[in-house]
């Protein structure tokens, strides 16, 4: 049996959405227990609230570094712990590829009469940080809803070979490795490259310069040379991953030649199923800029 940890990040306020969470965690391992496959759920009433010698969000912390699958649930507000959750669970992902992290953001009706400043305010900060991330979360009407979405990135694990099930025909060392997709060949031009201030990056070109194998995929090296309104403007230097498991491209900046016009970002497109395409593309700030370049969207073909 293979276990998959899922560690369940929310504020008190969808205590209710937490608790149907579960259930639906639930039922799902009632179909996938007959494959090999047990989610283990980690949520914060598991935690025994005692003594420690650290502070018991230390060990909130660890788990959410040993998990293989990171959920938080928002709405009217951010505490500052969920928070620190998702950014603990953000830096493991960065160094290890893992926990795999999917956000989602309840829509639902706020009284402004009724409605804390401090909550709305950090709603907002963190939605700012999200999208300068290059991260954009799901969003969900209700329960129905956030199992329907959720079920469909379970499918795409499954699909992707992150998490494997057993068949009648099939032994669990027999599971096929997804083919690794040649990146490195020819160049890809970004078209609909567009940013927040609604500067047109579009015909810039993105070469990657190595691949080499990792544990969940890739590892990247390659070379933006951004051309701004088709002007050509300066190169970046990147490094990132593939996942295979959802076919996901992370990177990020290292350098730019020319700091006075360009800096460095962080990046992410999904790699479509003919490997000609990089869709659904976003670009934020990263942690080395000392002046954040506005966030964008962008797609590439080659």
């Amino acid at each position: 049996m293979k276990t998959k940890k899922i560690f369940l990040a929310s504020s008190s306020e969808l205590r209710e959405d937490r608790r149907e969470f579960e259930s639906v965690v639930g039922r799902q391992n009632n179909d996938w227990v007959r494959q090999g496959v047990f989610l283990e759920l980690v949520i914060w009433e598991d935690f025994f609230d005692g003594m420690s010698q650290t502070r018991l969000q230390d060990e909130y912390n660890k788990a959410v570094r040993e998990s293989d699958i990171f959920v938080m649930l928002f709405s009217t507000k951010v505490g500052k712990y969920t928070e620190e959750e998702f950014e603990t669970a953000f830096g493991q992902f960065k160094a290890t590829n893992k926990p795999f992290i999917f956000t989602y953001f309840k829509d639902t009706q706020i009284s402004v009469a009724t409605a804390k400043e401090s909550d709305l305010m950090s709603l907002w900060a963190f939605r700012k940080k999200l999208s300068l991330l290059g991260h954009f979360p799901s969003v969900y009407r209700d329960i129905g809803d956030l199992k329907y979405q959720f079920d469909q990135q379970l499918e795409k694990l499954v699909e992707n070979g992150f998490i494997e099930l057993m068949t009648r025909e099939t032994k669990p060392d027999a599971a096929p490795q997804p083919a690794m997709p040649y990146l490195a060949y020819g160049s890809w031009t970004l078209r609909d490259a567009i940013d927040d201030m609604g500067l047109n990056w579009s015909n810039s070109v993105l070469k990657f310069s190595s691949q080499q194998p990792s544990p969940e995929g890739l590892v990247l090296r390659g070379t933006f040379t951004w051309r701004l309104h088709n002007e050509l403007v300066g190169t970046e230097v990147v490094a990132g991953y593939y996942i295979a498991a959802t076919r996901q491209i992370t990177f990020e900046g290292d350098s730019v030649s020319n700091p006075e016009r360009l800096a460095v970002g962080s990046y992410s497109a999904y790699l479509s199923a003919d490997e000609r395409e990089l869709k659904s593309g976003r670009w934020g700030s990263s942690a080395q800029a000392f002046e954040a370049g506005s966030p964008g969207r962008w797609e590439a073909s080659r």
